[in-house]
């Protein structure tokens, strides 16, 4: 299967060239399976004529011109003689030589002509002086005066099935080709149109509808395309923005508890109260501003994804944190910069406040390209590594948000990555720590 062409082009190329080649097969099996060799080095009518015509011009002409006549007729293959002797009686006819015999004696308009037909293999010596194998067809037929003319048709080299397979391949199969890279091209070019923008939609891209061109199926397959890109940007767009509104709406309830918190007289009760709102109104406000980021509309353009990397190491090691970064010289790569760079900067983050320090990687696969953030935290107990990706899920239950936030960098970060055609893995390093491990598709 690894020899099979990938492309629907290449595909279609190679089945259409085999179907040709399996009905020449099939055409010249039939043909050499049913005809006889003789057969196959002239036509019975052809030989029947010919012998007829010599029959009666050895019978018309004169005794003395009868031997130049018939060295007049023959050639490189066929010889003409005129002799006394004949055929022996032990000559027997199979059914196709009778039936060559029988239309000789009709065309001459007689069935009492003595006429022997035999076709065979016989060994001729070519100019080599080598001895030959070669087909010959050979017949004999009795004059008025008692003579016996004798024809004999070889062929030093006999016909091979081969030989005009080549020709006949090339006549049939050039047109084929030429008119099948005019219309699969054709074919081809809006299924390409149709890869390209359905990747693009897989890494987060807003492209424009895709024209409805070329045959029936694939109009419909670019229409169903549209129409889902179509309804799976409303159906976002409508997600976030309710999302966005349930958030601002809740803003105002807080306000007012946290107004009203401020009357308890028991400071234990209000300093409990009010840590609680304080909570809550850091978790509104933080899911308020993530639907407003995801609603807005970024563009994707190419940016030095190294030069990405290296300004969010920068803003850390401008608040004092320490961060190593490992990465190539430069690495372009087409995405939405500023929320790629939010989802390196949630990760770094943890990094840090779990694990005090930063370490970031950057490698470019042959597939994928990998940005891995290590930290020397204490990592996350192997069950709960898909758990924390859940929205507000925090495994730092002392409930204090300065050191656990509100639960929504991780998810945050998935999204983004997801966004992009990726994904973010978490893993626990051999010693300890933690490797959050962004993958892009390259």
């Amino acid at each position: 299967m690894r020899l099979l062409p990938k492309s629907l082009a290449g595909q279609l190329l190679l089945l259409l060239l085999g179907g040709i080649f399996v009905a020449h097969g099939l055409g010249i099996a039939l043909f050499y399976l049913d005809s006889p060799n003789a057969i196959q080095l002239a036509a019975r009518n052809q030989i029947t004529d010919r012998v007829a015509s010599a029959v009666r011009l050895a019978e018309a002409a004169p005794k003395d011109s009868i031997s130049d006549l018939m060295r007049a007729m023959s050639s490189s293959n066929e010889t003409f003689e005129v002799a006394w002797d004949g055929v022996g009686d032990s000559i027997v006819m199979d059914g196709r030589e009778t039936q060559v015999a029988q239309d000789l004696q009709r065309k001459l308009g007689t069935n009492d002509r003595e006429v022997s037909v035999t076709f065979g293999e016989r060994t001729a010596t070519v100019s080599s002086g080598q001895n030959a194998s070669s087909l010959a067809f050979s017949v004999t037929v009795r004059l008025q005066n008692g003579s016996w003319l004798h024809y004999l048709r070889t062929q030093i080299e006999p016909l091979k099935w081969w030989r005009d397979l080549p020709f006949s391949i090339a006549v049939s199969t050039l047109p084929v080709l030429i008119a099948i890279a005019l219309v699969v091209g054709r074919i081809t070019q809006p299924v390409r149109a149709l890869a390209r923008a359905a990747e693009q939609v897989g890494r987060g891209e807003r492209t424009d509808p895709l024209p409805i061109t070329g045959p029936r199926e694939v109009q419909e397959t670019t229409s169903a395309f549209n129409a889902m890109q179509d309804r799976l940007l409303r159906f976002v767009r409508d997600r976030t923005r309710m999302l966005a509104a349930i958030s601002h709406d809740f803003r105002t309830p807080i306000t007012s508890l946290r107004l009203r918190a401020e009357l308890i007289e028991d400071q234990e009760i209000k300093s409990a109260m009010t840590r609680t709102l304080d909570e809550m109104r850091d978790m509104v406000q933080s899911t308020l501003t993530f639907a407003i980021e995801s609603a807005a509309v970024e563009e994707t353009r190419l940016v030095d994804l190294v030069s990405l990397v290296e300004a969010v190491a920068d803003d850390e090691l401008t608040l004092g944190h320490q961060i190593e970064i490992d990465s190539p010289d430069r690495l372009p790569y087409r995405c939405r910069p500023t929320s790629l760079k939010r989802a390196i900067v949630n990760l770094t983050d943890n990094a840090i406040r779990y694990g005090g320090r930063a370490r970031l990687t950057l490698t470019n696969g042959a597939s994928s390209i990998h940005i891995r953030i290590e930290d020397d935290g204490p990592g996350i107990p192997q069950e709960k590594l898909e758990e924390v990706f859940e929205p507000f899920t925090r495994l730092e239950m002392s409930r204090n948000r300065d050191t656990g936030g509100v639960g929504l960098g991780l998810s945050v970060a998935r999204t983004c990555a997801r966004a992009h055609g990726g994904d973010v893995v978490l893993s626990n390093m051999a010693d300890h720590g933690l490797r959050a491990e962004i993958i892009l598709p390259a």
